[in-house]
């Protein structure tokens, strides 16, 4: 356009100059030599402007065809640039579709060129990526900034996500209208991945309970330090990165820490030192610290990653105070049963001093006479088993000792057995002479009940004999004896009834700890029917009310035991009765948990009688114990301690509630047949 433009021109500025040249010369007279000399000026003039117009044509068009060479040789290596070119390239309409694609963006993508001419760019955007893209674009669109560049995921063609960096410029026309866009798009996945990757990593070593530190050991200066290691030394960043190794080590000297670096360098290992750091307050804490070589690009840098230490010193100071203070003996050995470490209990159990121990460490020679059952313990422990030993000890000056050894195998880095000793001698013997005691206790428990048997049976005959003649002497020679006489008959006649009762009753005692038989399944339900019968008359005389509940529980104890048991507890509940109060009495139970692998049951009987003082709901289930005179009752005083002997027989415990004037409630426990 602009060479068509300069054409114009000078054929327009030629024909300007030319023109008047030649009027002239057509109305200049002719001369008689052929023609005046100024028309014959003119018409060389007009023909050198002619010829000068022609000559600048062509130089005009020779310059037109060197700028079209131009353009194309332009537009060759722009179409080379486009379709070669290692990033994506594209032209996009201005509604978003695409016009025109290079390979790359097809390989990046994974589409074919006809797949993405037919589409748009917005079909392949992430949709959390198209907002920004779109804003953007809005922006170029109206001229407020001159290019953009993002980062945005597209989807590939086989659904997974592109990350991509894309730049965006406009293409205009001559007269600066929009026309379309030009898109550069950088596949940067791997570049995400590994930046995805470094970004975790980074956030591993923050949040790494461990001190980490970047260390140049050339000029010995920190280069970086994670999160934990700036709080344990309590100093910043910026603050770090000014000090070196030395600078927080100070039993540590620049020189000695950096020949120990270079080993670690020249070796290729990593290695370890425990020592101390100090905080910026100046105290210091013990740390383990490992040393990791690491080369960075053409330098080897060392990672150090420090734990603190505090809470293990602390826990080795507590536990070496405990062992040392404790009251049995401890010795740790290693795998192979040598000694290492003994606390002064064990010296003391042992009769030996620490010169003795040092200069014979095998643990055989410290107990020679178990040495083999100890040295078994000892092998079953590293396997990961624990028993305990009983062993006897030689003691210099003690004696003869009765030890209990226990090995275990301890949780320590290496292998390291503790074994303890605990003194059972005097336990032993307190045993021993225990048993003894049982035994003789048993003796006289057995004699005792033999006693009380013999007693109980041989004087019921006497007795009878008694009363049967005080009452044949009252009937057949009553009237001779005047009421004074008659009374004394009377008292010797109760007495003698009173006296076989309670021979009876203490025959009874004695039998239900001599006369065993093995338990059995027995229901509640039938026993307390037994009860009633029996007490019949009683319970019809004082119109008393006895109540369960449904279904009561089987539990395992003697048929015999169970009857005794509840019918002296309902016959007391209906003889100690309120006055003018009919006795009401109520069985109960509640489950109760398993106890040594057998089924418990608690049972309670509850009446509305009299009620007995607290004071006296121990003394009430001792042995001849009566609350009550024999006006207000005709017991013995044993029906309640034989309720307590059935009941602990069986493996049970009886108690008491009771409130005076309100009523009482017994409970007991006993063994369930089955669980319920």
């Amino acid at each position: 356009m602009a060479d068509s433009r300069d054409v114009i021109f000078v054929l327009a500025s030629s024909l300007w100059l030319a023109g008047p040249t030649l009027c002239l010369a057509q109305k200049t007279p002719s001369t008689a030599f052929g023609g005046s000399t100024f028309a014959n000026t003119a018409v060389v003039l007009s023909f050198l402007v002619v010829l000068s117009i022609l000559l600048l044509l062509i130089v005009l068009l020779m310059l037109r065809k060197r700028r079209l060479d131009q353009q194309l040789e332009e537009e060759q290596r722009f179409r080379e640039a486009f379709t070669y070119s290692g990033i994506g390239m594209a032209l996009v309409g201005l509604e978003g579709q695409w016009l025109q694609v290079n390979p790359r963006i097809c390989e990046i993508l994974g589409y074919s060129e006809t797949e993405l001419l037919k589409s748009d760019f917005q079909s392949v955007t992430h949709p959390e990526d198209l907002d920004k893209d779109m804003e953007q674009l809005d922006q170029l669109r109206h001229g407020h900034i001159p290019f953009y560049r993002i980062n945005k995921r597209y989807q590939h063609h086989d659904g997974g996500w592109v990350h991509a960096r894309l730049t965006v410029s406009p293409v205009k026309n001559a007269r600066g209208q929009l026309q379309h866009y030009f898109s550069q798009i950088e596949d940067v996945t791997e570049e995400h991945v590994i930046s995805e990757k470094a970004r975790r990593f980074q956030a591993a070593v923050d949040s790494s309970a461990d001190a980490i530190f970047l260390i140049d050991p050339e000029t010995m200066r920190f280069l970086d330090a994670n999160r934990t290691a700036r709080e344990s030394i309590q100093r910043s960043q910026d603050e770090i990165l000014q000090l070196g190794p030395h600078d927080i080590k100070p039993h540590w000297t620049r020189e000695a820490l950096q020949k120990g670096f270079q080993e670690i360098i020249d070796q290729q290992t990593p290695g370890t030192i425990n020592t101390w750091h100090q905080r910026a307050d100046g105290s210091e804490f013990p740390v383990e610290v490992m040393l990791y070589p690491f080369i960075d690009e053409t330098r080897t840098l060392l990672v150090a990653a420090a734990r603190d230490l505090s809470l293990v010193h602390e826990i080795e100071q507590t536990y070496s105070w405990l062992i040392q203070n404790m009251d049995e003996g401890f010795c740790l050995v290693d795998e192979s049963g040598h000694l290492l470490e003994t606390n002064q209990a064990y010296l003391h159990l042992t009769g030996r001093d620490v010169a003795t121990l040092t200069n014979s460490p095998d643990l055989g020679l410290i107990l020679p006479e178990d040495q083999n059952q100890l040295l078994q313990n000892i092998e079953a422990a590293l396997d990961g088993s624990s028993a305990r030993l009983q062993i006897h000890h030689h003691h210099p000056e003690r004696g003869l000792l009765d030890l209990e050894v226990h090995a275990t195998l301890l949780p320590m880095a290496k292998r390291r057995l503790g074994i303890f000793f605990q003194d059972q001698t005097q336990q032993h013997q307190a045993h021993r002479k225990l048993e003894t005691l049982n035994v003789e206790l048993q003796r006289s428990n057995d004699e005792l009940q033999q006693f009380a048997y013999v007693v109980s049976h041989d004087l019921q005959e006497p007795l009878r004999m008694v009363a049967s003649f005080t009452q044949l002497l009252e009937e057949n020679y009553g009237q001779l004896i005047d009421e004074k006489g008659r009374r004394w008959m009377q008292f010797s006649l109760d007495g003698a009834n009173r006296m076989r009762r309670l021979l009876e009753d203490l025959l009874t005692y004695s039998r239900v700890a001599s006369q065993r038989t093995p338990p059995e399944a027995i229901d509640l339900h039938e026993i307390l029917d037994m009860v009633r019968q029996n007490l019949d008359l009683m319970i019809e005389e004082n119109e008393a009310l006895i109540t369960q509940e449904d279904p009561l529980p089987i539990v395992l104890a003697q048929e015999s035991h169970l009857l005794t048991l509840f019918q002296n507890l309902i016959s007391n509940a209906i003889k100690y009765r309120r006055p003018s109060v009919p006795p009401q009495i109520h069985l109960g139970f509640v489950d109760l948990p398993v106890q040594n692998g057998v089924p418990m049951v608690e049972i309670t009987v509850r009446d509305n009688g009299i009620g007995i003082d607290p004071k006296y709901h121990e003394k009430i289930f001792v042995i001849f114990q009566r609350l009550h005179g024999r006006s207000e009752g005709d017991g013995t005083g044993i029906g309640l301690a034989l309720c307590k002997r059935i009941v602990e027989i069986n493996e049970g415990k009886i108690w008491l509630d009771s409130e005076p004037g309100i009523g009482s409630t017994f409970h007991l426990t006993l063994p369930m047949a089955t669980a319920r």
